[in-house]
């Protein structure tokens, strides 16, 4: 998919709208997997024991998924708008190749931090409502439903903007505000006021982050894919994208095996998280968005 958009939308302007859209459907997706509690209880309020009410309604997701997959697989005529030439090189030198590119190492990199920022926030959402906001649980999923709607409405202004302006100052500013709200929740315990307010008000804050990161990483890496293209006149889209979604998720993945050991920091006898160690998340998350902002800055867009 990252690798097809390049090949099938080569106007720059309507890469941004590519990307916007696929973002809207990809967050609008990834919500529908939070109501998944709702549709189980409604299994279960028809009769159905616990167990097979969560089978059913994965079951029910598993083939909307298939069928949605399918769709595209079967109905884009590729031919009619690629024009390929495919490389004959190694898979070795096709990577080198991809690396040599300074502009994409500039911007992989700097996808890299700021994916996993938001990964150490996306695994400790639930304790920073708890444990630091002294919320129910069940408020978590309000906070990740506001911060969606809100990336969601910010989606037409973020695509107009990065249209006129270009798409690196609003990436840089979106990692600038994320550090901030990292920052925040580290004091969210001592913020006086109403928490459920605070809460409120910290969600709509991450949504122009949340919107920025989601359309604009995308659709910057598409235009250096193409300019290679150009530059080269031969298509190795497939590399670029394999090479950086890989990159990428290796940060989720560092994210995830770093929080555990993190939250159990000055956790009492007994618990699994400590304040001190949600705390520590949120220092981790603010600093690699921090790096990410010195990484994009070397980025030259207008080459």
């Amino acid at each position: 998919h990252n690798a097809l958009i390049p090949e099938l939308v080569q106007d720059g302007p309507m890469r941004v709208n590519a990307y916007t859209i696929s973002s809207f459907f990809f967050v609008t997706g990834s919500a529908l997997g939070y109501v998944s509690p709702l549709i189980v209880n409604g299994f279960k309020s028809a009769g159905m024991a616990t167990l097979g009410a969560w089978r059913m309604t994965f079951g029910i997701f598993t083939a909307i998924g298939i069928v949605l997959l399918i769709i595209p697989a079967f109905t884009i005529k590729e031919k009619d708008y690629v024009h390929s030439v495919i490389p004959n090189v190694t898979l070795k030198d096709s990577l080198k190749h991809a690396f040599s590119n300074k502009h994409f190492r500039i911007v992989t990199l700097g996808q890299l931090l700021e994916n996993t920022g938001m990964a150490f926030f996306q695994a400790c959402i639930m304790y920073y409502v708890t444990s630091l906001m002294g919320l129910a649980e069940t408020y978590s999923v309000l906070i990740l439903a506001i911060s969606i709607a809100g990336s969601l409405a910010l989606y037409p202004l973020v695509n107009k903007f990065a249209k006129r302006k270009g798409k690196k100052l609003p990436v840089i500013l979106g990692c600038i505000v994320f550090s901030i709200a990292e920052i925040v929740i580290c004091f969210s315990d001592k913020i006086p006021g109403n928490k459920l307010v605070l809460a409120c008000v910290f969600a709509l804050f991450v949504s122009f982050p949340f919107a920025v990161l989601n359309v604009l990483p995308g659709a910057m890496m598409a235009d250096i894919i193409q300019y290679d293209t150009v530059v080269t006149g031969i298509n190795q889209e497939g590399i670029f994208g394999a090479a950086k979604s890989f990159i990428v998720k290796m940060g989720n993945s560092l994210a995830i095996m770093i929080v555990p050991s993190l939250v159990v920091t000055g956790a009492a006898a007994g618990e699994n998280v400590g304040v001190l160690g949600l705390k520590l998340t949120a220092v981790a998350g603010s600093l690699f968005c921090i790096l990410a902002i010195f990484v994009l800055l070397r980025y030259r867009e207008k080459e």
